[in-house]
């Protein structure tokens, strides 16, 4: 059991990830089809396609504020090099990272796997649909000597010598999987002859496979020898759900077949505005593919994404932790043999009277954020987009999203398409990635720099997806305004 907690202590201190559910690379894209409701629902009322149809996409991603270094004193390096999980190597400390020590370390982990998707462009109105298995993790304000104290598994000679530790700031972790079952709907408001003004909603069906948070507002700690900790003066609520038997001993973890999903919602909301470059009429048509596109000058679009809940239920422990008498623990013994027999000790530790954790219900909320997106086009297949994604953390068991500003030249046609975002990560990290469009498949990364090494290792993300939007050499041709004249390739 000791190891399964030093086990997720790593994932959840060291594989920490970015968000590369924004797939910056495709923001702005005229050809993002139903990725765009990812970024803002409106955008699909106002592409230059009338049909896409994904078949598989998947991102993944994470990043951490402390660059990583192989340390063989630390657990970190067994988890990395004994379990065969392979790194880029950075072996000695840079001068960036001597001057740049984070205070309080941060941390985001993201993945998203998106099955079967559609969207449908029909006049003013458009509609799509996806479904998506997702994982999220956050956790912001962790001290430096207690992510030390993760990594190593012990206290080191500086935190012995410090003393005591009385920490105010409030530390924060949230994370959680669930299925998101997704129905987007936008309309075109208003169409003349130089603006296009959209607006678009996503209602989405959440269901939780499992998570957890933990709210510390504060805690005092002391490191009296290498494993021995003293905790003082706490405040904290934390509540977990988990899809495995709490009484397994031996340390064993299985999948447990009767546990209840937690169930929720969560809803986008976007608008947009175009302006045409050039007079544009406004035609009825009578098949889809009729439908035309106008070139714009600059579009404005501003979304709120990922607004929703999930409550937890079964297997749900949740409650308040606080002390005023010091408790004492000795990493050597603090061993449990199930997570039932792990509660039950904390419990006992703390004040059942004042706080506890207990069975009872909680709820985690998704990753929201505020968008915004300027878009101008220079000719006829150069665009930049100009974008912002400002984290909102509307509670203290809430997955935090990161902020990014980001800028993304573009070249678009229909069938290639390849972007260069440049983005400041937390309005502070600047990173350089790039995304392709070939035909039907797309792939990006929104980390080049440290992929090559060029960089210190914060982290990595990848995306691709696989679309039926194999253009006319399958005479599947779904842009707007090319229909085949010929009787014997209709367009619909």
């Amino acid at each position: 059991m000791k190891k399964a907690i030093i086990t997720l202590l790593l994932i959840v201190n060291f594989l920490s990830s970015s968000y590369a559910q924004d797939m910056l690379g495709l923001w702005g894209s005229n050809y993002g089809g139903v990725s765009s409701a990812i970024q803002n629902p409106a955008l699909i009322a106002n592409s230059k396609l009338y049909f896409d149809l994904n078949l598989v996409g998947v991102n993944l991603g994470y990043y951490h504020n402390s660059p990583y270094l192989e340390d063989p004193n630390s657990y970190v390096y067994d988890y990395l090099h004994l379990k065969k999980v392979g790194f880029p190597i950075q072996s000695t400390k840079t001068d960036y990272y001597n001057a740049h020590l984070p205070a309080y370390e941060k941390g985001f982990f993201t993945a998203r796997e998106m099955g079967p998707a559609f969207m449908l462009n029909r006049g003013s109105n458009s509609f799509a649909f996806s479904y998506s298995v997702r994982e999220a993790f956050s956790v912001t304000g962790v001290p430096d000597a207690v992510a030390s104290l993760i990594k190593l598994g012990f206290a080191d000679s500086s935190i012995i010598k410090h003393g005591a530790y009385n920490f105010n700031k409030p530390i924060r972790a949230a994370g959680m999987a669930w299925g998101e079952a997704a129905f987007t709907y936008a309309r075109v408001l208003r169409s003349d002859n130089r603006n296009v003004i959209t607006l678009g909603g996503t209602l989405k069906y959440l269901t939780g496979l499992g998570g957890g948070y933990m709210y510390i507002k504060n805690v005092g700690l002391t490191m009296s020898g290498k494993n021995q900790l003293t905790i003082s003066n706490s405040y904290a609520q934390t509540g977990f759900s988990l899809p495995i038997p709490y009484d397994n001993s031996n340390g064993q973890i299985k999948y447990n077949p009767n546990y209840s999903f937690g169930k929720g919602f969560g809803t986008d909301i976007g608008f947009s505005i175009q302006h045409n470059s050039e007079i544009h009429y406004v035609q009825r048509v009578t098949r889809l593919c009729e439908q035309e596109f106008a070139d714009y000058d600059y579009r404005l679009a501003v979304s709120i994404v990922d607004l929703g809940y999930i409550t937890f239920k079964d297997n749900a422990i949740s409650g308040t932790l606080s002390n005023t008498t010091p408790i004492s623990y000795n990493f050597n013994k603090f061993v449990y043999t199930t997570t039932q027999n792990a509660i039950d000790t904390i419990n006992v530790h703390f004040n059942p009277k004042d706080s506890s954790i207990i069975h009872r219900k909680f709820t985690v909320v998704t990753p929201t954020a505020l968008t915004f997106q300027y878009d101008k086009r220079f000719s006829e297949h150069i665009y930049v987009t100009a974008a912002g994604i400002i984290g909102i953390p509307i509670s203290k068991n809430a997955i935090q999203r990161p902020s990014q500003l980001v800028i993304v030249p573009r070249y678009e046609s229909d069938i290639f398409e390849v972007s260069l975002p440049f983005s400041m990560y937390e309005f502070t990290k600047p990173r350089l990635g790039i995304s392709a469009r070939i035909f039907f498949l797309t792939f990006g990364t929104d980390r080049l720099l440290s992929l090559n090494g060029v960089h210190d290792f914060y982290g990595f993300d990848f995306y691709a997806s696989i679309r039926l939007n194999f253009m006319k050499i399958f005479r599947m041709n779904y842009i707007k305004g090319e229909c085949h004249e010929s009787m014997s390739h209709p367009c619909y």
